[in-house]
């Protein structure tokens, strides 16, 4: 009952200290996030109850949230939620994969990075990248005898068939076409 009470008032008053149990707590750096509550009341921070203290009314939500957490974690232990280090890792059904945040120069997530591959469409994403950058998307391109006999992937082109390089670039990339990145590469 008391905490719904607290709650509720939570929702409505406000103020930069709180009061709980006859001791003022600073507020935290960082705001109760529903993951864990961290006490990191040191000895200077207390203060003794004094009648400036402020009242019920003067209390942020947060405060008060964070008030009535603490009272039911400190009579409930498995009230707080535990971290689950135990993590598997992602399902990749690549043969090989890194997730690098740049920010930090970390490694997030490795599977075989030392493993050799391909550079398969990569290749075709450099091509679309310089299209972009060299070629407007209403460029007319004649399809060459080139083009169509390349390896790999063909999207039926027909030699000197006439097409945008937005259409081509389309195939390029939706399609995986080998014929359209000759075309746009010549």
């Amino acid at each position: 009952m008391l905490v719904k009470f607290l709650l509720t008032i939570s929702v409505v008053f406000g103020s930069l200290v709180s009061f709980f149990d006859g001791l003022w707590f600073a507020e935290a750096e960082l705001p109760f996030n529903g993951l864990a509550v961290k006490e990191q009341m040191a000895e200077s921070q207390k203060l003794p109850r004094a009648a400036e203290s402020p009242s019920l009314f003067d209390l942020t939500a947060w405060q008060v949230q964070r008030a009535a957490i603490l009272a039911i974690a400190e009579n409930n232990p498995n009230f707080l939620p535990i971290r689950d280090w135990e993590i598997n890792d992602p399902e990749v059904e690549a043969k090989s994969a890194i997730i690098f945040n740049s920010n930090k120069d970390k490694i997030l997530y490795q599977k075989n990075p030392e493993q050799v591959l391909p550079i398969a469409s990569l290749t075709k994403l450099m091509t679309a990248m310089l299209v972009f950058e060299n070629l407007g998307t209403d460029e007319i391109i004649s399809i060459s005898q080139k083009a169509i006999d390349g390896y790999g992937e063909q999207s039926g082109l027909r030699q000197n068939e006439k097409i945008t390089a937005g259409n081509l670039l389309n195939i390029l990339l939706i399609e995986s076409s080998n014929d359209a990145a000759v075309a746009l590469a010549e």
